[in-house]
C-alpha cells in the first residue's frame, strides 16, 4: 500500500499538484485556465486517495490552514481535526467513488487576468467507519480549491449534503 502511495505522490509531483521542496516555483499565470481545471481535478482525486489511505503527509499538502470540512451530519473539521481523525482511525474511509463528472467553476480572486479560486461540485459515494460505526452514503459536495502561496491547489472549504 505504501508503494502505491509513493507512486501516487510521484505522479502528482510530475503533474504539478504536489511540489517537492526542491521543485522550481511554478507561477499561476504560466498555465492556461484549462490546465488549472485539470490541476484542480488532479487535486481532488489526490484528496480522495489520501483520505482512503489515511495519508496525513499528503493531506497536509492538500489542505489549507483555514480549512472547514463540513460533513453531511453537520460535523465540521479543521485541517488539524481531519488529519488527526484520519491518522488515528477515528474516521476511516473505505471507499470514495465519483460516478459522475465534476462541475468546476472559476469563481473569485482574479489576479493578473487569471482566477485563483475554483468551486467544484461533485457527487460521490462514500463508505467508511466513524468512531466504530459504519456508514454508506451518497453525497453532493461543494469544494473551494485555491491556488496557495506555496504554488499548489489546496482545499479551503468543503460542504457535503446527502444526495436525494
Amino acid at each position: 500500500m505504501r508503494g502505491c502511495i509513493a507512486i501516487l505522490i510521484l505522479v502528482l509531483q510530475l503533474c504539478g499538484v504536489v511540489h517537492a521542496q526542491t521543485s522550481a516555483p511554478i507561477s499561476y499565470s504560466d498555465r492556461t485556465p484549462a490546465e488549472h481545471v485539470q490541476e484542480v481535478k488532479e487535486a481532488f482525486h489526490a484528496l480522495d486517495a489520501a483520505l482512503l489511505a489515511a495519508d496525513t503527509a499528503t493531506l497536509a499538502l492538500l489542505l489549507n490552514e483555514h480549512l472547514r470540512f463540513k460533513h453531511s451530519n453537520g460535523w465540521v473539521e479543521t485541517k488539524s481535526d481531519l488529519m488527526r481523525n484520519s491518522g488515528s482511525g477515528y474516521l476511516k474511509y473505505i471507499k470514495i467513488e465519483q460516478p459522475d463528472t465534476a462541475t468546476i467553476v472559476a469563481f473569485a480572486g482574479k489576479k493578473g487576468g487569471y482566477w485563483h479560486d475554483h468551486i467544484v461540485k461533485r457527487k460521490i459515494h462514500v463508505v467508511g467507519i466513524l468512531n466504530g460505526i459504519p456508514f454508506d452514503v451518497n453525497l453532493v459536495t461543494t469544494e473551494q480549491w485555491i491556488f496557495s502561496n506555496e504554488r499548489r491547489w489546496v482545499l479551503s472549504f468543503r460542504e457535503s449534503v446527502k444526495a436525494g
